[in-house]
């Protein structure tokens, strides 16, 4: 796909108990008439993914930095209470604030999935629930400057903060009374 200037309509998978059968048809046809439309500036290099095209690229790490899991999947990836430590890292080891690696570009838009999730609340509004989630391989952060800043100039030093690996963006909308 061309890095040009994307609108696209959001796809959704639904995730309620893992059944879409436990959503209502009004409810998936509200949560999909309603589903947000994304723009992508032309130039913007990191594009969303799915989470599993990420994880074919991260492994599981301990709090020690030991690989515990080199290739973790959706079903398999470790889990439980006594995972509070671990987190994932790239295979591949980033020497700098601006080392990229070719998947931080992400996935074509036709192939990357929005992940909804949707609570029905049952209640006298019949209030509903659809948060939208996009996964991002990587998200660059801010370069500030340490010091003076005037007219895009910086006395002192340009100093890069809040790069990171993995990185979830959301848009959250509630229904009352099928609007």
């Amino acid at each position: 796909a061309s890095r040009e200037m994307y609108l696209y309509l959001v796809f959704c998978i639904f995730l309620y108990c893992n059944e879409v059968d436990a959503l209502t048809d009004q409810t998936i046809q509200l949560v999909t008439d309603w589903a947000p439309l994304i723009w992508i500036h032309p130039e913007e290099p990191f594009f969303p993914s799915s989470v599993q095209f990420h994880l074919d690229h991260v492994q599981v790490n301990n709090g020690d930095d030991v690989t515990l899991q080199e290739s973790p999947d959706i079903s398999s990836i470790l889990s439980g209470s006594e995972t509070g430590s671990y987190h994932l890292n790239t295979k591949e080891n980033l020497s700098c604030v601006h080392c990229y690696q070719p998947f931080f570009s992400g996935e074509p838009l036709d192939r990357t999935p929005v992940y909804t999730f949707v609570t029905e609340h049952n209640d006298d509004c019949s209030t509903v629930d659809a948060t939208y989630l996009f996964f991002y391989p990587f998200n660059y952060g801010k370069d500030v400057c340490v010091g003076l800043e005037e007219f895009g100039f910086c006395v002192g030093e340009w100093r890069t903060f809040g790069n990171h690996v993995g990185d979830w963006e959301h848009v959250s909308l509630r229904f009352q009374n099928g609007q």
